[in-house]
């Protein structure tokens, strides 16, 4: 893990950094600089994966030689014009400190969480645990025929291949690389979220927002998907905008980052990728609403910075990714495969939300069990300051101080109660994943909130101010960050394709096989010998394919077949009871063990668990 780690850190801060130098941007606070620039190498690593993985190049040398060489070319770019580089721990003030505090114990109670339990969590993360597999075996997102695998192409397999180069550096756990990084990426949402309300909201806004998004029931939970690392992009995107928008000097450089920042948020999960188009749409809008308002203007220098960014980020995704994709597939299979359809936008059963109306209690409290995928709620203090930071972005609405950031939380908010309530509208987006996008505004306007009712208290209760701060820390403490942490340290179940505890307890004892060692399940999908730390080879159309016959076939046939692919081990459990009848079971579970080319590994078995080595 230490080595994956490493890895991931000095090539992402290596590329991110050169990046900066060769377009000549700057950014004065350095941990600000630190974090924008391991974004920068995450986004840098999206746009060469494009290329890499499609020519089946996407090991984890190639891309240190891209960062090798963007270095290089840096430092020659720098040394010509007399540039030395100075290296040095970055200064952290106080915001920062708390920050990188937050961010810490965030990590620890996502890590603490995942890997509470020796499973992966309900079904997807199977399904990533495969994907990633064979990525770093074959280096490629191209999938053999059949599409065996649902994230990879023409899905958006970007998660997939950075789980997959780090897994090829220590192939010891496939398990603990989904778990510890997926962790990491939510995590670092944080921070960077505090880079981008900085810059947008000034210092003391953005670190009272930054704790409230941190401590935010419905922001993000440790589930690992494809959203996990696209919702992160979401924020240096932001970032390079709100740069792009502002500077001068080095506006070129801020609009190039911006696009490519963009461009990889589209790339990395559709849905998201749509709400966060969305998102951007309404910022624009909102930039302009205080001009409409007060003088009945548009000032399109304040709108085309943005809608530049969104409209590049967009073109630059179809270059790259979406439309070498719909030229390889089907636009039916392109569709299908990212699940998307006219149900999903009319049909409130069409998405994984069920159809769900949420009542006013839903968004007020923060229950302690929730859902794995989306949490949901607020917490009651959290609420209360949220409503104070509505109203005090009404007042500056209305009067001259910052009325850009109130225009943009207050219709950011409006976006994410519309998109949450998705259900109660003829047209709709996945609604139940617009809690993480409604989270946003809603961290901000509690951080606002907070901030106002601080200044109420300096200004007229004086020597107050320690014990009020104090309060609200403790308050959501106990009504919102308690409530999270319970939902995020418990239990999860693995999944509804499992059929007992008996068949979860048997693949959990797998684990004590070497890593990656060939596991055959007669009946269950190979992506589940993945995600325990063995090698399934779910993408092979064979394989999966010979579960249809594999307890009706003849000793000879399945020995045959077992040896071709390699499998040094072979499953028999109750999921098998789906398909073939307990008298095909039986009568295949005593062939096996009267054949001496199979012997029961009794240390890997239960009584509705059978292990068998292929000798």
């Amino acid at each position: 893990m230490i080595v994956m780690l490493a890895y991931f850190l000095v090539v992402m801060l290596a590329m991110g950094f050169a990046a900066w130098r060769l377009l000549g941007a700057q950014e004065d606070d350095d941990c600000t600089k630190a974090f924008i620039w391991l974004a920068t190498g995450i986004v840098l690593f999206v746009m060469a994966t494009a290329v890499l993985g499609f020519i089946g190049q996407a090991n984890w040398a190639a891309y240190l030689v891209i960062a090798a060489a963007l270095l290089g070319a840096a430092y020659w770019k720098d040394s010509k014009a007399g540039i030395r580089y100075n290296l040095r721990l970055p200064v952290l003030g106080l915001e920062w400190k708390l920050v990188c505090l937050i961010f810490l114990v965030h990590l620890y109670v996502y890590a603490s969480g995942a890997f509470s339990y020796p499973w992966l969590e309900d079904d997807d993360p199977w399904e990533h645990a495969a994907a990633a597999h064979y990525v770093s075996l074959y280096g490629s997102y191209i999938q053999p025929t059949g599409l065996p695998l649902h994230y990879l192409v023409p899905y958006t397999p970007f998660y997939d291949v950075l789980l997959g180069v780090l897994f090829q550096l220590d192939n010891s756990s496939m398990q603990a690389v989904l778990k510890f990084f997926n962790a990491l990426l939510v995590s670092l949402a944080i921070p960077l979220f505090f880079c981008w309300a900085k810059e947008r909201l000034g210092g003391r806004t953005a670190l009272w927002a930054t704790f409230a998004l941190a401590v935010l029931p419905c922001f993000m939970s440790h589930f690992i998907w494809s959203q996990t690392l696209a919702l992160m992009l979401v924020f240096p995107a932001l970032y390079f905008i709100e740069k792009f928008s502002k500077a001068d000097a080095h506006k070129k450089a801020f609009g190039v980052l911006a696009a490519f920042a963009v461009a990889s948020v589209f790339m990395t999960q559709p849905s998201t990728g749509a709400m966060f188009g969305g998102l951007a749409v309404v910022y624009i809008a909102a930039l302009a609403l205080p001009d409409i308002i007060t003088s009945r203007t548009l000032i399109l220098s304040k709108l085309k910075p943005p809608a530049i960014a969104l409209g590049a980020g967009l073109l630059i995704s179809i270059v790259l990714f979406w439309g070498p994709v719909f030229a390889m597939y089907p636009v039916e299979q392109v569709f299908a495969q990212n699940s998307l359809s006219a149900k999903l936008l009319t049909d409130v059963q069409g998405d994984t939300g069920g159809g769900l109306v949420y009542s006013i209690s839903d968004f007020i409290d923060a229950p302690s069990s929730s859902k794995m995928d989306q949490p949901i709620g607020f917490g009651p203090a959290m609420a209360l300051l949220m409503i104070i930071g509505v109203i005090a972005a009404i007042y500056a609405l209305r009067s001259q101080e910052n009325r850009d950031s109130a225009a943009v939380m207050l219709l950011w908010l409006a976006y994410g109660l519309i998109g949450t309530e998705g259900n109660l509208l003829p047209v709709k987006l996945v609604p139940h994943r617009f809690w993480v996008f409604l989270a946003i505004p809603v961290a901000i306007l509690a951080g606002y909130g907070a901030v106002k009712a601080l200044e109420y208290i300096e200004k007229n209760r004086k020597g107050m101010e320690l014990i009020a701060k104090a309060l609200i820390v403790a308050a959501l403490l106990f009504t919102s960050a308690y409530p999270k942490g319970v939902v995020e340290t418990s239990q999860w179940p693995p999944g509804a394709k499992w059929v007992s505890d008996a068949q979860i307890s048997g693949y959990v004892g797998l684990k004590g096989l070497p890593a990656n060692t060939p596991v055959f399940g007669f009946c269950f999908g190979e992506e589940f010998a993945d995600g325990m730390d063995k090698a399934g080879y779910a993408w092979i159309k064979e394989v999966r394919d010979y579960k249809t016959r594999s307890i009706t076939d003849s000793m000879d046939g399945n020995y045959a077949f077992l040896k071709k692919y390699g499998y040094q081990y072979a499953v028999i459990d109750q999921s098998c009871l789906n398909a073939f009848t307990a008298d095909q079971i039986n009568a295949k579970l005593n062939g096996l063990g009267g054949d001496g080319r199979f012997t029961v590994a009794e240390q890997y078995s239960n009584q509705a668990f059978i292990t068998l080595k292929v000798n």
